[in-house]
């Protein structure tokens, strides 16, 4: 319930993407599950809380990886515009039902076995702490997609230039 407290330096996001992506490949590879990810080759330099943006990925990508079958894939990609940067996870699962959509960011709220419920709203808080958005879509039977967008701007506040 408390404040973030964000300790934000100027960064390249790939490398903390990078990280979280790795965090998950040993427990996807174990589920039979490849974890994808589509970075551009020039760097993307923002200023963000590494850490705390980690644990929300690993948290995104963890849930992406239970809600896919053996021989499925996670798709991590990222894209930038002017003054957006999107980060995408895509998994190919069984997709959530309306009731776990409408309840997903509510504390506490878990349908997995294990687990307290927090992940998710953890996770939005986070990145809206960095004056972001997470934002769930998901079908029955096709899968679900993580978006985040956060703000894009180089170390001294002027909108990053670099795109894919």
């Amino acid at each position: 319930a408390k404040p973030l407290q964000l300790e934000r330096q100027d960064i390249d996001i790939r490398d903390t993407i990078l990280r979280a992506g790795e965090s998950c490949r040993t427990k996807a590879e174990s589920k039979g599950v490849t974890v994808s990810m589509h970075l551009p080759s020039a760097q993307i330099i923002t200023s963000v809380d590494s850490f705390h943006i980690e644990r929300a990925l690993v948290n995104l990508i963890d849930n992406a990886v239970d809600a896919s079958q053996p021989g499925a894939t996670v798709n991590i990609s990222v894209a930038t515009d002017r003054s957006t940067l999107t980060i995408t996870i895509k998994d190919q699962g069984s997709g959530m039902d309306s009731e776990t959509l409408a309840r997903l960011f509510m504390p506490f709220y878990t349908t997995k076995k294990e687990g307290t419920g927090l992940g998710m709203s953890i996770s939005k808080k986070v990145f809206e702490a960095h004056s972001g958005t997470l934002d769930i879509r998901s079908e029955k039977e096709v899968g679900t997609e993580a978006t985040i967008r956060l703000p894009y701007r180089d170390g001294d506040g002027r909108r990053n230039k670099t795109s894919l």
